[in-house]
């Protein structure tokens, strides 16, 4: 009985093992499910057209139509089976419609996701189309605006250059092409009807050469122009001396350039000289000054053949040291190279001069000398030893024709302004020619025209008071006729 009972127990166990091993054996095949051994190596519409009928057979109506819907009838089954293979087929016991329901949803959505995926390629290759549709459009216009830019360049630099004469618009038409041709031509160029940038900034460098030509050609005629009204006195001719520095001790005249310079302005500007006649002379020495006014035995200096044969009027001016003579009662013209102590020898006799000029076929001379014979100056004693001579001038025997003004008279020194930085007898002499002489305040008569005895007269009243200023005495010196009118000036 015991023995019975212990097979009964064997086999029980035996029967337990076997099924277990089933079971497991079982699990182990469907570690790949029975739907995808089915499909092996068939296209994705064929498994959603079995998967739709299964759906359809398992009651899931929904993904039956969802399949149906995304792939299509038409696109099922495209493997060619026959209907005995269709979508039914074999199919019809013992399927697990939960594994195949698992399935059919998996298969929604990689195609979701697949769909998505081609959307996204689809619309990032549409846009790129379209942006490079865009850039090519972009490109094109471009071009034909700079084109049309450049076209306009041309023409209006060819107009500059006179050799077109059509519209100045972006139109390249037979004018302009020929217009190219002839530039080309006249500069030794190959013949190019395309138009490049090179060719037009060419073509605008050659035109705004010829731009600044013509600029400077009518620069010049206005200043033609401008010189032929200002020139009232085409033949007139001044000599125009300003001796500042000396050699040795002798003081320095601080502003006789300064008074040089200004005279030769209002020479200019007022009395209507060329400034190629006026001759400027800074720190003259002896031997220049007998080259323009020649000496005792010859009175043909520069001077004279500058006026020669013109009938000129003529302008001296002087401003620098006069000294007076050691043995007579002469005055002098001191040169910067001169010796004070020895003016017969080294310095320029004032009567010398006045004989000189005397001779000279001039029109009228008027002769104006910022000095005084006083030995003494505003720097400084120039002949030591003595108290000053009185010089007296000796005229011409015909003083109708020359008029002589000095800044002071004997035993007076010639003073500067010190503010003004000029000659005080320069800067009065100045202000009475331009017009203040004829004021009635100061004995004129206000009629446009400055004459010697109204210079006279202002040079009386207002230099003299400055030098009084000064706690100094200045008195000019008049010579000629009164009546002379030495210049004139619009009311």
């Amino acid at each position: 009985m015991r023995n019975s009972n212990l097979l009964i127990s064997a086999g029980l166990l035996c029967i337990v093992l076997l099924n277990l091993s089933k079971s497991y054996g079982a699990g182990s095949a469907n570690e790949e499910s029975t739907a995808s051994l089915t499909f092996k190596s068939k296209s994705i519409e064929y498994q959603a057209g079995k998967t739709a009928a299964l759906m359809d057979k398992c009651g899931f109506f929904h993904l039956n139509l969802k399949l149906y819907r995304k792939f299509g009838k038409s696109q099922l089954y495209k493997d060619g089976e026959s209907d005995n293979s269709g979508p039914r087929a074999g199919l019809t016991d013992g399927i697990d419609c939960d594994e195949w329901e698992e399935f059919a949803a998996k298969l929604l959505a990689d195609n979701a996701i697949a769909q998505k995926k081609k959307d996204v390629e689809n619309n990032s290759t549409e846009l790129s189309m379209k942006d490079r549709r865009l850039i090519s459009i972009q490109a094109r216009f471009l071009k034909v605006k700079q084109q049309a830019a450049l076209v306009k360049r041309t023409k209006s630099a060819l107009s500059t250059l006179k050799l077109y004469s059509g519209a100045i618009d972006d139109v390249a038409g037979v004018m302009m092409k020929k217009a190219i041709r002839s530039w080309q031509r006249q500069n030794d160029m190959a013949f190019k009807e395309n138009i490049s940038e090179t060719l037009v900034i060419e073509l605008e460098r050659q035109a705004i050469l010829f731009l600044e030509e013509i600029e400077k050609k009518e620069k010049e005629e206005a200043l033609r122009i401008a010189e032929a009204k200002r020139v009232k006195n085409r033949n007139a001719v001044a000599v125009v001396i300003g001796n500042t520095v000396y050699e040795g001790s002798i003081p320095e005249v601080k502003f006789a350039e300064n008074d040089a310079l200004a005279i030769q302005a209002f020479l200019i500007d007022v009395l209507g000289y060329r400034e190629g006649n006026i001759h400027v002379i800074k720190n003259a020495t002896k031997g220049k000054l007998e080259r323009y006014f020649g000496n005792k035995g010859n009175h043909k200096g520069k001077l004279f053949k500058l006026i020669n044969k013109r009938q000129a009027d003529v302008t001296v001016f002087y401003s620098g040291h006069g000294i007076p003579g050691m043995k007579n009662d002469r005055g002098y013209l001191l040169p910067v190279d001169g010796d004070p102590s020895n003016p017969d020898l080294t310095a320029y006799p004032l009567n010398l001069l006045l004989e000189n000029l005397e001779k000279l076929p001039s029109k009228s001379m008027n002769v104006y000398l910022d000095t005084c014979f006083s030995g003494d100056s505003g720097g400084g004693t120039i002949v030591k030893n003595i108290s000053g001579l009185y010089v007296e001038i000796q005229f011409p025997k015909t003083p109708e024709r020359i008029v002589v003004i000095t800044a002071a008279q004997a035993k007076e020194s010639a003073n500067w302004d010190i503010e003004a930085k000029q000659g005080l007898f320069t800067k009065h002499l100045l202000l009475a020619l331009k017009g203040e002489a004829d004021l009635v305040q100061y004995g004129g008569n206000k009629d446009g025209q400055i004459t010697l005895g109204e210079v006279g007269r202002y040079l009386d009243s207002e230099m003299t008071y400055e030098a009084i200023k000064i706690n100094r005495q200045q008195n000019a010196t008049i010579s000629g006729d009164p009546e002379r009118v030495l210049s004139k000036y619009s009311r």
